[in-house]
């Protein structure tokens, strides 16, 4: 594949920061058996537009909302006709002093036409297209497989309503049309002044997701999916950081899901890993 485009950075020393990006990309698959996640095979050609709206807090730089808006559609020459635009609102509010940290997140996603595998929304992570953005999640030589294949490995995107990967086969949990939400709650970590230091880096979370997806115009008749649980983040050490670029390590425990279809207890001990990069 491709890609060519423009990149227009507006105030970008000071609050808001906002990037405005449109450019035209190209992809062809032509052997889907080595990305984690399912594609279709043929040639795309896309034009995009995206706009990037970023408030961060003044005294560390630490990102206090985000609006990401993204268009694209496909071009002449390519296999599949489709359009989708994508809505993310990110909030992160302070509660009393660092420690505590309420996350809010809202993703929207609609596509109309013939939308490929690799371009769907993803219920619990992100779609394949995301992934393959991502050194380390591009194909199955990276990180364990087994773990992908099982449910347990993803990737932050899309619906991130956690857990559902372990109930769903891959095709499953890919729609053309999403609405999501999802709320982390940064608690103090009580053993923070263990002696051990892999214990003292630990950051615990409650969580709580929420989404619906659907392919068709019923939405009214598509019900709220939920899940909720707790987390644990580490920072890297130093050597995996400079290594390979790895930033946070993100242990999930989905403990409740609302809606399972295999007659398994909603109330269940359940186990997702996730790994963040920054380039």
């Amino acid at each position: 594949g491709a890609r060519a485009g423009i990149v227009h950075r507006i105030s970008r020393f000071s609050n808001p920061k906002v990037i405005i990006e449109m450019g035209v990309a190209n992809q062809n698959m032509f052997d889907h058996q080595y990305p984690l996640s399912p594609w279709s095979k043929g040639n795309i050609n896309i034009i995009y537009l995206r706009r990037f709206h970023r408030i961060e807090y003044k005294r560390d730089d630490q990102l206090k909302q985000l609006i990401y808006m993204d268009f694209k559609t496909t071009m002449f020459g390519s296999k599949y006709d489709f359009t989708q635009v994508i809505l993310e609102l990110i909030r992160n509010y302070r509660i009393v002093n660092p420690d505590w940290q309420l996350n809010y997140r809202m993703f929207f996603g609609y596509g109309d036409g013939e939308t490929p595998y690799q371009y769907k929304f993803n219920f619990s992570g992100d779609n394949g297209w995301g992934e393959f953005s991502e050194s380390f999640y591009m194909s199955k030589g990276s990180l364990p497989y087994p773990w992908k294949r099982e449910g347990h490995l993803y990737k932050y995107g899309g619906g991130n309503v956690r857990g559902y990967s372990l109930y769903k086969n891959n095709l499953d949990i890919l729609s053309e049309k999403i609405l999501a939400i999802n709320f982390d709650l940064m608690i103090p970590n009580p053993l923070k002044t263990s002696l051990l230091p892999i214990i003292e880096d630990v950051t615990p979370y409650l969580f709580f997701d929420a989404g619906t997806a659907w392919d068709k115009d019923i939405f009214k008749s598509i019900k709220f999916k939920k899940s909720t649980g707790f987390s644990l983040s580490w920072k890297s050490f130093n050597t995996l950081d400079y290594l390979f670029n790895l930033n946070k390590i993100h242990l999930d425990f989905p403990v409740w899901i609302s809606d399972i279809n295999d007659n398994k207890d909603r109330f269940d001990f359940r186990w997702l890993i996730r790994f963040d990069f920054q380039y």
